[in-house]
């Protein structure tokens, strides 16, 4: 391409054609016919401008922006960037393939040492291999998708939660962890001297929760479900969603790919495609109070409606059969007092017994 713009005599900056050959990908013809638009469209220089114009592409300053507003958790920032974008002319699909160029540059700088982009560095390494695998599996589904602009939406969503579950589990107070360890020596101690006293402060249950669902609440309705009520509800969802089709198109979205998997007479458990549906759900007092009211007109029911994410679902329902088989052998064998007091301070599931 230098060697054509030379022998035209047209002025280029080598951004330009730096861009033109990676859009191509190799490719000399596309390579060509890209330059050759860009040129018509410029003025006496070729710009970098002229190229992400006509190839619709978005540059690194917006993809910067973009990125940052991810890390940073701005998700309405981030949406308002992206419906710029797209008002400036850009595509949904070609952002996406912009996006993996630009996080490969940084895996690149990462790689060599070099100072690249500013404040994305701090996000780790393996966070960015798995933000480069999410924007991938978004690239899948729009290939396929009716309206791209949503799958893009729920990816903005989907990274800024990667990146803020990563952070959590980082930030660990050590504080804390010193504290239970000081609380443990004493409890230990008095055990020691007096070993038939019980521990001071009786175990709390504590509701725990995620972003998108509350365990506890899932818990609750596992504990009361039954074979019966789910098959009923199962039989009946399908007249549900043509309901909801019928009378409140606003609706469908969220319960088109939905499926209960646990049911008893006062609670239904229903399992979410999409994680962003089922946060809407949990959170959102008025939809999940339409959905209730609508399986009351179908199954004749009033019952509470809890969500929970597909990609979770396999995972809690594990955890809890394991914590039920727990409980039970709790019953039967006695502990000993060392043991239910660690126990007691710290959590079961974070004591390793060694006889």
């Amino acid at each position: 391409m230098t060697y054509v713009c030379d022998k035209e005599g047209i002025q280029f900056e080598v951004q330009a054609l730096e861009f033109i050959a990676q859009t191509a990908e190799g490719g000399m013809r596309d390579a060509l016919s890209i330059l050759d638009q860009a040129i018509a469209f410029g003025d006496e220089t070729l710009t970098l401008s002229h190229v992400l114009n006509v190839t619709g592409s978005v540059g690194k300053d917006d993809l910067h922006a973009l990125t940052d507003a991810i890390v940073t958790h701005d998700v309405r920032g981030a949406f308002d960037l992206y419906h710029q974008l797209l008002s400036n002319g850009k595509e949904s699909n070609r952002l996406v393939n912009d996006f993996i160029y630009y996080l490969r540059d940084i895996i690149v700088d990462f790689a060599t040492g070099t100072e690249g982009q500013g404040e994305i560095y701090r996000v780790e390494l393996p966070v960015i291999y798995e933000m480069i695998d999410k924007i991938n599996d978004t690239l899948v589904s729009m290939r396929f998708a009716v309206n791209v602009n949503i799958h893009f939406e729920v990816l903005i969503v989907k990274l800024s939660e990667l990146v803020k579950s990563h952070q959590q589990s980082a930030g660990v107070n050590t504080q804390y962890i010193d504290a239970k360890m000081k609380e443990f020596e004493e409890k230990l101690a008095q055990v020691q001297l007096n070993p038939t006293a019980a521990p001071s402060k009786p175990k709390q249950k504590v509701e725990r929760t995620t972003n998108k669902f509350s365990i506890s609440q899932i818990e609750n309705v596992l504990d009361n479900a039954n074979r019966e009520d789910l098959n009923y509800l199962k039989e009946n969802w399908q007249s549900l969603i043509d309901h909801v089709k019928q009378n409140d198109r606003a609706l469908v979205s969220l319960l088109q790919n939905s499926e209960p998997v646990a049911a008893s007479s006062t609670h239904v458990l229903i399992k979410f495609e999409e994680d962003i549906h089922c946060e809407l759900v949990n959170k959102g007092d008025d939809k999940r109070e339409q959905i209730e009211s609508i399986v009351y007109t179908i199954i004749n029911k009033k019952v509470k409606m809890v969500g929970v994410p597909d990609s979770q679902w396999l995972q809690v329902r594990h955890d809890y059969i394991k914590n039920k088989k727990q409980q039970t052998e709790a019953k039967s064998e006695p502990k000993n007092d060392i043991v239910k007091t660690a126990e007691d301070l710290f959590g079961k599931d974070t004591i390793n017994l060694i006889d």
